[in-house]
């Protein structure tokens, strides 16, 4: 090669060298952002993999801990909710003994609508493990559906298998670590005071982010009592609300009341005190016609200390009452099994003139009237009036102070809202009967 031509050679050579030094200086720090990535990708993959094989190592102590024979079974009702699957994959997740679970689902679903067990496996594939095994489903087109009533009785009927506990939520709900044993824990406290308790609450909110960023400090956070909220502007029927506790119950505390997006109690419930198919459409009446039944069929209720679940209230979703929309011949037939369905459950709480009789399995139970229920929470629900205090406050007379002191925090406001109570419900009672 001549002078000429090595010269070339050489400018040529110092010249590509030169472009790629000025392109690795340009795109540097792409290359670093990237190769960064990757490192933090691999971190978190590998603490997932160290997270999940630690969940798994937990949960095969606890399960060997645990009788085969405490198995619980969940009951879901779902109209066409997208977070289903959410639900029932953090159920298991959360659960110190997925094995010993079973989940129960009535999915109310158009064809467009993601089935509940196609959802979760997709979710279980980033899990511990796959427990779609553990899923029993009775599917129904949406527009068979016919409220929550019927969707639970359809759960009872088809799917229990005779596990030992039963819990009732909505298709919608949020759970804390571990809720399977301190939902047990709490109720066999329970069983040192009543023969067939019932845990049972109204969830606080949460966001469909939550499920990713948890709520701070959620699994600590105190449970929530029912108390009388007004009645049905149509129907008359009882409405209830669950505020929080001022401070957290070192036990389980005495509840008038029943809320269906969560229950807590034995399988044998089912038998006793079946969900009534013959309401159908029915949604504000389900809790207080349940919890008369429940009542008086020897049943007690009670709050958990904590929050076991949280539920979420705001949301944009589908709904049953969709069908009530339009002035269709078929929407006006289902107005009125609405109607016929709500005056079943006047007929049950005593609210109609003919004393409707509603037979076994779902009537009222003989261990317990319904005026000693009436007593009980304070409400004459046919004449839609007060006997006592007890249900606009949620503390059933003779209650003790520290029941009192759990529910309003201070004395002070606990007399403050007796006053408010009065004036706004126009009694002319004493105040309550407290046990100091």
């Amino acid at each position: 090669m001549d002078d000429y031509s090595r010269r070339n050679s050489e400018v040529t050579t110092t010249s590509e060298v030169g472009w790629v030094r000025a392109c690795l200086s340009k795109w540097s720090w792409y290359l670093w952002a990237v190769a960064g990535a990757f490192v933090l990708w691999c971190v978190w993959r590998w603490n997932q993999y160290r997270l999940i094989q630690k969940r798994k190592q937990s949960i095969d102590l606890m399960c060997n801990k645990i009788p085969e024979t405490e198995t619980i079974f969940v009951s879901v009702a779902s109209y066409r909710d997208s977070q289903c699957p959410d639900t029932v994959f953090d159920l298991f997740e959360k659960a110190a003994c997925p094995f010993r679970i079973t989940v129960g689902i009535c999915q109310q679903n158009y064809p467009v609508d993601e089935d509940a067990v196609d959802g979760y496996k997709r979710l279980a594939t980033h899990g511990v493990h796959d427990f779609s095994n553990r899923i029993r489903i009775h599917r129904l087109g949406a527009d068979e559906a016919e409220g929550p009533m019927l969707a639970r009785h359809l759960v009872e009927k088809h799917l229990y298998r005779n596990e030992k506990y039963y819990l009732i939520i909505d298709s919608h709900t949020l759970f804390t670590p571990q809720w399977d044993l301190e939902v047990v824990e709490m109720f066999k406290k329970c069983q040192q005071w009543s023969a067939k308790p019932v845990l049972t609450m109204y969830p606080d909110d949460f966001k469909p982010y939550h499920r990713t960023w948890s709520l701070p400090n959620y699994d600590n956070q105190p449970g929530s009592y029912l108390r009388f909220k007004k009645f049905n502007d149509v129907t008359g029927i009882v409405e209830v609300e669950g505020p929080k506790f001022k401070r957290t119950p070192s036990n389980p505390v005495l509840s008038m009341f029943w809320g269906g997006c969560f229950s807590f109690g034995l399988g044998t419930q089912i038998k006793e005190v079946p969900f009534d198919p013959h309401c159908p459409y029915v949604f504000l009446g389900e809790e207080i016609s349940m919890a008369c039944r429940l009542w008086t069929s020897g049943y007690d209720l009670y709050h958990p200390t904590k929050m076991l679940v949280y539920h979420m209230w705001e949301r944009q979703r589908p709904t049953f009452w969709q069908q009530f929309n339009d002035k269709s011949e078929l929407h006006e037939t289902r107005r009125q099994r609405e109607n016929q369905g709500y005056q079943r459950i006047k007929g049950l709480l005593g609210m109609t003139q003919d004393g409707q009789t509603i037979l076994p399995p779902y009537g009222l139970g003989k261990v317990r009237t319904l005026s000693q229920y009436e007593d009980f929470i304070g409400i004459n629900m046919k004449q839609t009036q007060f006997i006592s205090l007890s249900g606009v406050m949620g503390l059933p007379n003779h209650s003790k102070s520290s029941e009192v002191l759990t529910r309003f925090g201070t004395w002070k406001e606990f007399k403050n809202l007796q006053e408010v109570m009065k004036r706004q419900w126009k009694f002319n009672q004493a105040d309550m009967n407290i046990v100091n």
